[in-house]
């Protein structure tokens, strides 16, 4: 049997745990990588075009490449204020690209390989030991955690249709294997269900 080359999220409290991790040792370039994908969800090719200035916004707003859907969505506080230290403390521009090479006259985003090398040095770098590691780490933890929230105030099943809408998924299969929930078998449901008649 195959191993399974698919990447798993981490849960938020992990994710708002290596944050501040590398916040506290100044981790620049490894703090924007993780605290941008945990906080938007996009894909690496969007990511890669995002520059300071985006994050002054209420809203970041990309036609994503690879569906060309529009996906709006709100820049939260905590992000912005990461992106704007980072941004300080490299004394970078507000027009610059967020993921370019460590030298600051590098004005070119990196390649996508060269941001999930990033990804992976990010988590070495926080002692955290995951299979797979990829970008799609960052993507589905900002999937999982919005499910989680969305779930307990509308339930599951809406919380799944929620979630693949502000992922562009085109249906909610593709968004419950992507996140690792399990469905609920018919068999179970009706095992449980105490008929009254």
């Amino acid at each position: 049997m195959a191993k399974s080359r698919t990447t798993k999220p981490i849960q938020w409290k992990e994710a708002k745990k290596c944050l501040a991790y590398l916040e506290s040792e100044k981790q620049y370039h490894f703090l924007l990588t993780l605290a941008i994908g945990f906080y938007t969800g996009y894909r690496v090719s969007d990511l890669l075009e995002l520059k300071y200035s985006d994050f002054q916004k209420d809203l970041l707003h990309i036609r994503e490449r690879k569906t060309t859907k529009q996906r709006d969505l709100p820049v939260f506080p905590e992000i912005r204020r990461i992106v704007e230290w980072c941004r300080t403390e490299q004394l970078k521009q507000e027009d610059d690209f967020i993921f370019t090479r460590a030298r600051y006259r590098s004005r070119q985003p990196i390649t996508k390989a060269a941001f999930i090398n990033r990804v992976k040095a990010a988590f070495e770098f926080c002692g955290l030991k995951f299979k797979n590691i990829s970008a799609h780490t960052l993507r589905k933890t900002f999937a999982l955690h919005y499910y989680s929230l969305m779930e307990k105030r509308v339930g599951s099943h809406r919380a799944l249709i929620e979630t693949a809408k502000i992922l562009n998924h085109s249906n909610v299969e593709v968004t419950r294997r992507y996140i690792g929930i399990d469905e609920v078998t018919k068999e179970e449901v009706l095992a449980a269900w105490d008929l009254e008649f």
